[in-house]
């Protein structure tokens, strides 16, 4: 289904169950196991805080481990919402209402983070899942998320067009830096373009 750069993702059938899953297969290296382990760890508090699946975010459905790649099995969704965007908005972004829906769905997940004192810190239309009928968005990738707690100042924390101010002056900040990014995206998303397209830190600021 896909390939980056710490993780390749593909489409399988469980057997017990017959349903069609997607298996997130990441690198051997050690830095790529303790993330893989982390975000195994995060989305177990997220699901098991979200006991009737309400929250839009990611069932994390089991893991297992292959040759030394931690392999984690998520629950089967359509597309990213790149994808929709290139493939319904055809550059002029998407309707309003399916804009505002999506943002509904969008902010009840960044409160239950909030509520779980989980920062996501890569909220963008790649990293948010829709259904086959369009209809329901969940967030994925937490591979970059982290506890509250844990939060120190990293000047490269986020993607960049989605990158909160206080990252880029190294401001202290918490989870509303997901609330930032996720107002990037959804101007995105309406008008199908960026909203802030700098080149570096400094670029993005003016």
């Amino acid at each position: 289904m896909g390939k980056g750069v710490f993780a390749n993702v593909c489409k399988a059938v469980q057997l017990s169950t017959n349903r069609e899953v997607a298996i997130k297969i990441l690198r051997t290296e050690d830095i790529m196991l303790r993330a893989g382990e982390k975000e195994k760890q995060i989305l177990e508090l997220l699901n098991s805080t979200d006991k009737y699946d309400k929250r839009h975010i990611i069932r994390l459905l089991a893991s297992f481990e292959h040759k030394r790649h931690l392999c984690l099995v998520f629950e089967l969704m359509e597309m990213n919402l790149r994808d929709a965007l290139r493939i319904y908005g055809k550059g002029k972004g998407l309707s309003l209402d399916a804009v505002r829906s999506y943002a509904m769905q969008l902010f009840v997940g960044l409160c239950h983070m909030r509520k779980n004192k989980v920062i996501h810190a890569d909220i963008k239309p790649d990293n948010i899942l829709i259904s086959s009928d369009t209809k329901t968005l969940k967030i994925c990738d937490l591979g970059t998320a982290f506890l509250v707690e844990e939060s120190s100042l990293v000047e490269y924390l986020a993607s960049r067009f989605y990158r909160a101010p206080e990252i880029i002056i190294g401001y202290p900040y918490d989870t509303s830096i997901d609330m930032w990014s996720a107002a990037c995206t959804l101007y995105e998303l309406y008008m199908g373009t960026f909203p802030f397209n700098g080149r570096n830190n400094n670029d993005m600021l003016k």
